[in-house]
């Protein structure tokens, strides 16, 4: 089997750019110490009930789990 290094390339460059937006998503929606549990930092901002983890993060490790 031929493989195009070309088209390796290119899905890496996407695979690259993907993963930084993921990582940018991760991290905005950082575990932040609350009065009682741990909320999320971004969430919070708008929804005062908002445990760690949130919809957004519980979102995410249901499809990196599947």
């Amino acid at each position: 089997m031929k493989v195009d290094i070309e088209v390796v390339k290119e899905a890496d460059k996407y695979l690259q750019k993907y993963m930084k937006a993921l990582q940018a998503v991760v991290e905005l929606h950082n575990p932040v110490e609350g009065v009682w549990v741990y909320e999320c930092g971004h969430c919070n901002i708008w929804d005062d009930a908002s445990e760690y983890p949130c919809a957004t993060i519980k979102a995410i490790e249901k499809v990196l789990n599947d």
